[in-house]
């Protein structure tokens, strides 16, 4: 909880996040989850900012229409880690690997030409990043045209497009669905977003309502796609098991036995989405999750000694906040929050070992996934050492700078 305080200072707007849509300073909302792996229980989950339990906002300075705001915007009743919906953006790009190859759509370690845009004669629409920014492919950057590992490491928008055109709208909603998207939890602890495919309620959650663009869009988690930070790390340590999907529960559900299930996924598959996912955390060069830069200074952003971490950035498209201070008045309704989503999804293990822990970051509006919620994750992997958790390397220093 306290990582996710504003005092801290990680759930603030800071000048190296970069946020083009937020003043520095202004506070951000956030959530985390924390999942053992072979058991599948939620070991942390908290969702900031939070109400007061004595109902008294004026302690905050919040009274009239500043809080009628605040709630607004802030929705501190919810409970982000289970109960609102986000698009989850790149994260999910491991996900539609793994279910291209079970689909039989794709073959691990084939390699496919990335032009920076998907469609030929539309170089302004369905880029990557890199594309949209510098003008360059990543077979430019790599040097070579990537494949799966390679497509997870620097995050290739063109590879996971191509994935999912070749799902298709029916197979790619079978991809997710099978990760548990459209599935509540049934914690009991408060209101929980079952997640959605396609229409945002109501809908029928298997592909029928989607077009060719929804499917090529649901490739990178964008589009009409949406989960909660508790889907996040539940796929992730899904993926860690080799497929094998245990539904999570809350540790005090001591005497429940848990839901699994065996999605067959391809043992290759696994490795190499594995191999990818360490690239874009560890590789000096090309991963998307590596390194920020602070006062000109870069720094690794995972630098627990003795612990190994696979994961995936995400900037996710939200919509804006809109709020109108007197409803039908006369006031004119203002754009009060705008701007990308930050997610970070990892997998954590002492050296040498399984992936033992899954963790789940969300920043609302925070913008980018390495930048905003990488450090919070990093603190994160910390605090499972400092709570004997993960071993880590007593005695060794973090190694917090350079390449």
């Amino acid at each position: 909880r306290a990582l996710l305080d504003p005092a801290v200072g990680l759930t603030k707007v800071q000048p190296w996040h970069q946020n083009q849509a937020l003043p520095q300073g202004a506070e951000l909302d956030a959530a985390a989850v924390v999942l053992d792996v072979p058991t599948g229980e939620v070991l942390a989950m908290v969702s900031m900012p939070e109400a007061p339990r004595d109902g008294d906002w004026s302690k905050r300075g919040l009274e009239g229409r500043a809080l009628e705001e605040y709630l607004a915007v802030h929705t501190p009743f919810v409970n982000r880690a289970i109960g609102k919906p986000y698009q989850p953006g790149s994260i999910v790009k491991a996900l539609v690997l793994l279910g291209a190859v079970q689909a039989g759509t794709y073959a691990p370690g084939e390699r496919i030409r990335d032009t920076g845009h998907y469609f030929p004669n539309q170089p302004n629409a369905f880029r990557s990043w890199i594309y949209k920014q510098y003008g360059i492919t990543h077979s430019d950057q790599l040097g070579r045209d990537p494949d799966d590992a390679d497509a997870l490491m620097v995050s290739a928008n063109v590879f996971f497009y191509t994935l999912g055109d070749r799902l298709g709208g029916k197979g790619i909603a079978s991809v997710y669905r099978k990760f548990g998207v459209g599935q509540a939890f049934g914690l009991g602890v408060g209101g929980e977003w079952p997640g959605s495919i396609g229409a945002l309620t109501g809908g029928p959650n298997d592909g029928s309502d989607l077009t060719r663009q929804d499917a090529i869009l649901l490739g990178i988690g964008q589009g009409p796609i949406a989960w909660t930070p508790l889907h996040a790390a539940d796929a992730y340590a899904t993926i860690a098991r080799g497929g094998v999907r245990i539904v999570p529960r809350l540790v005090a559900d001591e005497g429940v036995a848990p839901r699994v299930e065996d999605l067959r996924l391809s043992p290759t598959a696994i490795r190499n989405t594995l191999k990818g996912l360490r690239g874009s955390v560890d590789d000096p060069d090309f991963g998307t999750g590596t390194r920020i830069t602070i006062d000109g200074v870069p720094h690794r952003i995972f630098n627990a000694p003795g612990v190994t971490v696979w994961g995936k950035t995400g900037t996710a498209d939200s919509s804006p906040i809109v709020w109108d201070p007197d409803g039908d008045g006369p006031a004119p309704a203002t754009v009060v929050r705008q701007g990308d989503h930050s997610w970070f999804v990892v997998l954590v293990a002492d050296e040498g070992e399984a992936p033992r822990y899954a963790i789940a970051v969300v920043v609302d509006y925070g913008g980018s996934g390495g930048r905003v919620s990488g450090p919070i994750t990093n603190q994160i992997v910390h605090a499972l050492i400092q709570e004997g958790y993960l071993k880590g390397r007593p005695g060794a220093r973090a190694n917090g700078g350079g390449r």
